[in-house]
């Protein structure tokens, strides 16, 4: 189970920042092992912190990824703060001065093999490309619109089973307004993996709402039709 957990203003050591890592922390004692740290208004210093803040806070209870910033994975001595990195679109193809697929490859060249790296798809077509670059995981979508990304379209369901039928063992994230409601539909297309954000940390109780994820994703599948 894949957390995108996009971060407060301000800093982890604020109020609202102490409120998040509890928040991600519930999540992760819950059963989520997989945490996306999403700052899309801070830079690469205030990355850093984040991550070595929900690190303190999660132990190892969770890989920590971080979005779009390669140089927040390790600080300036070298110690590696993320687990792994997802890459978006936009931010895969400046890497790569123009071509996405390219600056995945510079991705995984500088990770190493032993960092996870991801990307955004929504087609069969991309989700091939990202596996030629390298990649060990990607989101699929956006599934529905949701508060990070409202204008967004959503993707074709049946190209996402297309996907889990040509890569059964590619995790493969659902994600983008993945509610409880849509995972019947998920299970029918052949997907046992979602990413969610604000469907667990707004949620009144969010260990109750991440055991659902969870619960749904160790129920048994069956192959897509």
């Amino acid at each position: 189970m894949y957390l995108v957990a996009t971060t407060p203003g301000g800093g982890p050591g604020t109020a609202a920042g102490r409120a998040w890592r509890e928040r991600v922390a519930t999540a992760v004692a819950a059963g989520i092992d997989l945490v996306q740290v999403r700052d899309k208004r801070g830079d690469t210093a205030t990355r850093r912190a984040w991550l070595a803040a929900l690190r303190a806070q999660v132990g190892g209870g969770a890989r920590l990824v971080v979005n779009d910033d390669l140089d927040a994975c390790s600080d300036d001595t070298g110690r590696v703060l993320a687990d792994g990195l997802h890459l978006g679109r936009d931010d895969a193809a400046a890497l790569g001065d123009g071509d996405r697929a390219l600056g995945l490859r510079r991705a995984r060249e500088r990770l190493g093999a032993d960092r996870a790296l991801g990307t955004s798809t929504r087609t069969l077509v991309e989700v091939e490309a990202a596996v030629d670059a390298g990649v060990d995981h990607v989101g699929f979508g956006a599934m529905a619109a949701s508060p990070t990304k409202s204008d967004t379209a959503p993707a074709d369901p049946e190209e996402l089973a297309r996907c889990a039928r040509a890569y059964p063992d590619l995790p493969i994230y659902p994600i983008g307004g993945v509610t409880p409601a849509l995972l019947p539909r998920l299970a029918e297309l052949g997907v046992r993996r979602v990413a969610v954000g604000s469907a667990v940390l707004d949620a009144p109780d969010p260990a109750a709402a991440a055991r659902l994820f969870v619960e749904w994703s160790r129920e048994p599948s069956r192959p897509p039709d």
